[in-house]
């Protein structure tokens, strides 16, 4: 069984994608933040991270690079729900089709 990490701070998000995630036979763990996937990550590896864009302290796209810096060849799904955002714009160009918008979910 695949294992998915799912790192949003929006607890109605971060569920909904989980619990449809599971529904569809995934094995889930959650965080709020970049510190708590790190902290996840160390405790138990997965084969992929859905993270969000905009979470408080470091960005998505910090905690990607973090995330590459300590695993290398991590699977990693960027998510935002502000695609216009000029953070999101850099964020399509770094990630390409790992980056989508919630809406599209």
């Amino acid at each position: 069984m695949q294992s998915i990490l799912v790192v949003e701070d929006d607890f109605a998000m971060r569920r909904g994608i989980a619990l449809m995630l599971q529904g569809a036979g995934y094995r889930l763990s959650e965080a709020r933040d970049g510190i708590e996937a790190l902290t996840a990550l160390q405790q138990q590896p997965v084969d992929l991270v859905i993270l969000d864009l905009f979470l408080p302290g470091k960005d998505g796209i910090e905690i990607a690079e973090d995330i590459t810096g300590r695993y290398p060849g991590m699977k990693i799904l960027l998510l935002t729900a502000y695609g216009e955002h000029e953070r999101a714009r850099e964020a399509r160009a770094i990630f390409g089709s790992n980056f989508l918008e919630k809406s599209s979910l």
